[in-house]
């Protein structure tokens, strides 16, 4: 008898403290379920827009009533809906546009409290949301419709609630409609609230509070994934920004070098801007034939990280033609002479390795000219050895041109005093005819040419 009274005790005692918090249980209080913060956005003359917060997510959707007009049907929408855009016509009384609206939420056969939205104004200034939080930066958008002028528009916040215009404040012009704009002055692991506001010639009207809080900026994480597409002097770069440290300022790219695992050394780095996720990068003007070290970086107010490191080797120019320099027979020449009477003349003679084209009259220029003579098809690069012969003097550079437009030359082997080899911009192998041409007539230079070749897979 003791222990089945024991038992009783326990059972109405449990019963008693027995709490609902199951929306589908009709003994659940309807108030703790119902939606709130309702903000009305005014979208124009003839279109709202309604938004709201709930914390409830077990719930099978939200009932909405236009109490202005009491023989309309409510609208249901879903669940995972906290929003509703409204064409109704707008009711127009004394006190202006009148808005009049009710919301519960529904689950089952249940209902939450209802809960009543009523406004009358000219002006109506709308909160709409706060996004792209960071350590210092956030994402303001608003809206306002008017009546009446607006004479000043935009969003204040404060570390306090409620904050008005004494507070911070961002102006954003006097023109209804939606408006937005990014803050980078917040203060790290911060909590605002923020109101949009609008000031006509009467009064500030205020949107609805929206809380929310920064973050502390922490160090990154980045990866370097993988290197594609490796030519004589580039590649591509692959890395991943997985974690930005809480700040949208975090940069990111790779940094390159020639001595494993020495970043103090660096041959060069480049930066890619901001944003999380899977970048790539072109890193060029690399050397041939030569091993580079990669890793990707990550650098923010916390510091900069690095990810693991990779390495590659630049590949060489295959030989694909080339414009024998033995015999004169090949080229087209000219000569720029001072003299009308003068017989100066390109001629076969010392080259960089045996026999090359010289024109060692001085006090004359000259090119040569000749057609392309490459097996294969594709982006290619012309070489050759060049020199303009004055002691002490440094080299003068041709003007090199294919079909009759210029092209760069850059040094790549030798010296700009004796021999140096010169490498063309990359160009389409086919048809080309090109000109190597000294158009300074110099007094104490002679000019020569020789080893004269293509090289293609670019």
């Amino acid at each position: 008898m003791t222990q089945r009274f024991f038992y009783y005790l326990v059972f109405i005692f449990i019963s008693c403290n027995r709490i609902y918090d199951n929306p589908y249980d009709s003994n659940t209080d309807p108030n703790s379920w119902n939606p709130y913060n309702i903000e009305l956005v005014v979208n124009d003359s003839n279109s709202i827009t309604l938004l709201w917060d709930l914390h409830e997510n077990r719930i099978d959707g939200f009932s909405i009533k236009n109490n202005n007009y009491p023989d309309s049907n409510s609208i249901i929408v879903a669940s995972d809906q906290f929003s509703y855009t409204d064409n109704s016509n707008f009711v127009i009384e004394n006190c202006g546009i009148k808005f009049n609206y009710s919301l519960n939420s529904i689950a089952g056969e249940n209902s939450s409290s209802r809960t009543e939205y009523s406004v009358c104004g000219n002006t109506f200034t709308s909160t709409i949301l706060v996004s792209d939080i960071g350590s210092t930066n956030a994402y303001f958008k608003g809206n306002v419709f008017s009546l009446s002028p607006i004479l000043e528009k935009g969003f204040c916040w404060s570390t306090n609630k409620n904050p008005t215009l004494s507070n911070n404040k961002m102006d954003l012009g006097n023109v209804s409609g939606a408006f937005a704009s990014y803050v980078n002055t917040l203060e790290q692991n911060t909590t605002y609230y923020v109101r949009a506001f609008a000031t006509n010639s009467g009064e500030t009207i205020y949107g609805r509070e929206i809380e929310f809080s920064t973050f502390e900026t922490v160090l990154p994480s980045i990866t370097t994934n993988s290197i594609n597409s490796i030519s004589e002097s580039s590649a591509i770069c692959e890395g991943n920004l997985t974690n930005n440290g809480n700040s949208n300022q975090t940069t990111k790219g790779f940094c390159w070098y020639t001595m494993e695992n020495d970043t103090y050394i660096l041959e060069g780095c480049n930066n890619e801007g901001n944003g999380t996720g899977n970048f790539s990068s072109a890193i060029t003007g690399l050397s041939l034939t030569t091993t580079y070290y990669v890793r990707s970086y990550a650098e923010n107010s916390a510091g900069r990280v690095y990810g693991s490191e990779k390495s590659f080797t630049t590949l060489d120019r295959s030989p694909c033609g080339s414009a024998p320099t033995n015999s004169l027979s090949f080229f087209n020449t000219h000569v720029y002479t001072i003299s009308p009477s003068s017989n100066a003349a390109w001629q076969i003679g010392t080259g960089y390795y045996g026999s090359g084209l010289t024109l060692t009259q001085s006090c004359y220029g000259g090119y040569i000219e000749f057609p392309s003579s490459m097996v294969n098809y594709g982006n290619v690069v012309m070489r050759f050895w060049t020199k303009s012969l004055n002691a002490g003097y440094p080299n003068r550079t041709p003007i090199v041109t294919i079909n009759g437009n210029p092209t760069n030359t850059t040094i790549i082997s030798g010296s700009s005093y004796n021999w140096m080899q010169l490498e063309t911009d990359v160009f389409l192998a086919g048809q080309n005819t090109f000109r190597i041409e000294f158009s300074q007539i110099g007094t104490y230079y002679s000019y020569y040419i020789d080893e004269i070749e293509y090289f293609c897979g670019m």
